[in-house]
């Protein structure tokens, strides 16, 4: 199947550069700024593939003819060939008749939409002009009927319309074909057998599939022979490529000094201009040896951009691909469906980023992984096929193209997350999360934990990690700064047969610490990686919670921070509707709206766009939850700024959503949106007390795990405690707690190693709170 997808709202952040910083070895890279080795290909200027043949032959002996790539042993996408016969005189004849044997395999026509019934497919032709002009021998004089009515491959691909008939699917065997030329007599005539195929599934995806095979083509007029041919006589023949040839564009242009790696870029278009209609325009990699590479995963991206814009619908669009070959070009293969498997899904893209973008942040669906082919000596390719229509937009432009190679070793462990969340301020007490993984291919018994901030000594975090191959375990650390100022934090592993140091440490650096009783709450990574480019009338929303995050008492709301992207050229508007939140999904009542303007450069990143929200009595001397909501009000087609920044959501409950005004969607991603709050008595003369405002269970984290996790909640005030695990049958399994405990924040950790795989729940009690949720151990 073939699916088009476009850009997603999220794109690479401006001036963010996507490549992994953890790379074990950098194998391929490319930025066009010295020789070019890659090859350029017109897929629309094949030859043509009809050939004698002695495989599968009509009688189990001697040559037929086939329309076949003979090393693939099928057809490929998006084919339109044909073998025309010599010049045939039919003068004096009354009823000529046409025959030959057939036999063929294909596609079949399950799946086809109005006006089209069937997908790839063949049919026979007749001309009348040397071979000008050719018509369609149709169901009124060809026996047996074709089975489809309406190919699509003819009448859309092709653009010959609807209701071009064929045969397609599977013949089971050879069977002789007849059609009345009656029409035709006392006119010289070439016969055409033409096959044809949409840019989808083919040979590559269904190896049965061999296309169409042709033999003992013969013209009689009642007793007399007129024409007769069995495949092991050429002359006269023409084997050819029917396809409008649309021309070979892809090449390297200078001139481009704001590109990734300025000023060569690899584009497909014309120099100067657009590009062609009824392109099929591929540009080939070099070869990416990958046959010492046994373990691991081999990755790659690049940053594209362009305009490809095309008003109609898939797939009556321009689109472009990226392929995978693992044997020179033979098979090329989906980068979404590895090994052309029938049931996979190939995608395509029928728009372009219109600022350089990373193609794997750019698409929902998008990822140039090689890790299906280690082993093999590989190649890439990047199509563009256009349609019929005149192109509008520049074509597609590429730089900075890399492939990578990262390790699976035997004995690899480290630290791969690093969570400080908000807020961080003077005197109050922020726990943060380490997460540590077993990255290598052997269990591990004797690593260590470590966590530490600036201008402190190192912390231990205990126990020693036992680690299964891919398990990941957290561990907590309390930090309470008593400095205002700008801190790094890092973890790490200490593990003595560690055979890959680079990705032992994970670093969260500029975590900014406020002065006593002035709170920066927010719920993102501290990471940016994306740039949110939403629809007019929607945006980024975000629901702050401060009890929950440790806020006590009343507050009062004194600003609203947000960081935006640097691509921004001129001064922007964008509206911040804030409301009531105490609703968990769906904004409450609207408390005010505000129209931002923001300035470029001065106020976006690496600046943050500051908004005053003291004279809003609304958010004074608050209790309740409240949401922020990026409104956007720019009308442009393409980039409509502000966008704010911000990146995949890692960590705890989600606090983002897109909204539109209706409706509210949790989001996967995280943004730069952030609230500064204070005490709504003024600030404090003395040490507040640092204490979560409300009792909280937090959703275990990792989950799914294997075997351990770890459980977080909060108390207001000193409680009795108990937390159980439940089966699903409500049978008791484990007692994780059972005394009194202080107010605060409070982790315990979950060891399921004795308990079979299956959906857990966790209860707690505390005081007259009482919560449940549910885990998942998946060993």
């Amino acid at each position: 199947e073939t699916v088009v997808v476009t850009t997603d709202d999220r794109q690479s952040a401006t001036g963010i550069n996507p490549r992994p910083s953890n790379t074990d070895e950098i194998i391929f890279e490319d930025d066009f700024e010295g020789a070019f080795n890659w090859t350029t290909h017109d897929l629309t200027a094949d030859p043509g593939v009809w050939h004698t043949s002695t495989f599968n032959a009509y009688g189990g002996s001697g040559h037929s003819w086939w329309c076949a790539d003979p090393v693939l042993g099928g057809y490929r996408d998006d084919w339109y060939m044909a073998l025309n016969t010599p010049n045939i005189n039919l003068s004096g004849t009354t009823s000529p008749t046409l025959s030959f044997q057939s036999n063929y395999a294909c596609e079949g026509t399950a799946g086809a939409t109005a006006p089209y019934n069937g997908w790839d497919g063949m049919n026979i032709r007749i001309s009348t002009d040397n071979g000008a002009t050719w018509s369609v021998l149709g169901n009124d004089v060809v026996n047996p009927d074709y089975t489809a009515s309406s190919l699509y491959s003819f009448g859309y691909q092709h653009g010959e319309g609807p209701n071009i008939p064929g045969w397609a699917g599977d013949s089971s065997g050879w069977h002789e074909v007849t059609a009345d030329l009656s029409a035709y007599t006392g006119q010289t005539v070439r016969i055409r057998f033409a096959f044809a195929s949409d840019p989808n599934v083919s040979t590559i995806t269904n190896p049965e599939w061999f296309a169409w095979q042709v033999d003992e083509i013969e013209i009689m007029d009642g007793t007399t022979q007129i024409f007769y041919n069995t495949a092991e006589d050429t002359t006269g023949f023409q084997n050819i490529n029917v396809q409008d040839i649309g021309g070979d564009l892809w090449h390297v242009e200078d001139g481009y000094p704001t590109a990734p790696s300025p000023t060569h870029i690899l584009r497909c278009g014309l120099v100067g201009g657009s590009y062609n209609p009824n392109m099929n325009n591929a540009v080939v990699s070099p070869y990416i040896d990958l046959t010492t590479y046994i373990a691991g995963t081999v990755q790659g991206d690049f940053m594209v951009t362009g305009d490809i814009t095309d008003p109609n619908v898939f797939p009556d669009v321009d689109y472009w691909c990226v392929e995978i070959s693992p044997d020179s070009g033979v098979n090329w293969y989906n980068v979404t469906n590895p090994w052309g498997n029938p049931s996979g899904t190939n995608y395509v893209y029928s728009d372009v980023p219109t600022t350089w973008a990373s193609f794997v942040e750019s698409y929902s669906v998008g990822n140039l992984d090689f890790s299906e082919y280690l082993g093999y000596v590989c190649q890439f390719r990047i199509v563009f096929e256009s349609d019929e229509d005149p192109p509008t937009g520049v074509g597609l432009e590429v730089d900075d193209v890399w492939v990578e190679y990262i390790s699976a070793l035997q004995h690899d462990c480290g630290c791969t997350a690093l969570h400080i969340p908000f807020p961080t301020s003077v005197n109050f007490v922020t726990q943060g999360e380490a997460e540590f993984t077993n990255l290598g291919s052997n269990d591990i018994f004797t690593a260590t934990a470590h966590w530490q901030v600036q201008g402190a000594s190192s912390v231990q975090l205990p126990p020693p990690l036992t680690l299964s191959v891919g398990q990941s375990v957290m561990r907590s650390f309390d930090w309470t700064p008593t400095t205002v100022g700008t801190y790094w934090h890092k973890g790490w592993s200490e593990y003595s047969g560690d055979q890959n140091p680079l990705n032992d440490t994970t670093t969260v650096e500029d975590v900014e610490v406020t002065p006593e009783g002035e709170w920066v709450l927010g719920y993102d990574n501290r990471t940016i990686q994306y740039r949110f480019n939403y629809e007019t009338g929607e945006g980024a929303a975000c629901r702050f919670t401060p009890g929950d995050d440790g806020i006590p008492g009343a507050f009062n709301v004194e600003e609203a921070q947000f960081l935006f992207d640097m691509g921004q050229v001129y001064a922007e508007n964008i509206d911040l509707v804030i409301f009531e939140g105490d609703a968990s999904e769906i904004p409450g009542a609207e408390i005010t709206t505000i129209t931002v303007t923001v300035q470029p450069v001065i106020e976006t990143n690496p600046n943050w766009k500051i908004v005053d929200l003291t004279g809003v009595p609304a958010l004074h001397g608050r209790t309740q939850n409240f949401w922020f909501w990026l409104k956007v009000t720019s009308t442009e087609p393409d980039e409509r700024y502000p966008q704010v920044l911000g990146d995949e959501q890692v960590w705890g409950d989600s606090h983002f959503f897109t909204y539109n005004g209706t409706s509210a969607q949790a989001s996967n991603n995280d943004y730069m949106i952030h609230a500064m709050v204070t005490p709504s008595t003024g600030v404090h003369d003395s040490p507040i007390e640092l204490t979560p405002g409300t009792f909280r269970l937090a959703q275990n984290y990792p989950n799914p795990f294997n075997p351990a996790t770890t459980i977080q909640f909060n108390l207001p005030y000193e409680s009795p405690v108990t937390m159980k695990i439940f089966n699903l049958m409500g049978q008791e399994v484990a007692t994780l707690i059972d005394q009194n405990m202080a107010a605060g924040m409070h982790h315990v950790e979950f060891d399921a190693s004795d308990l079979p795989s299956g959906i857990y729940f966790y209860r707690i009690k505390a005081g007259d709170f009482a919560d449940m949720k549910k885990m998942v151990l998946l060993k």
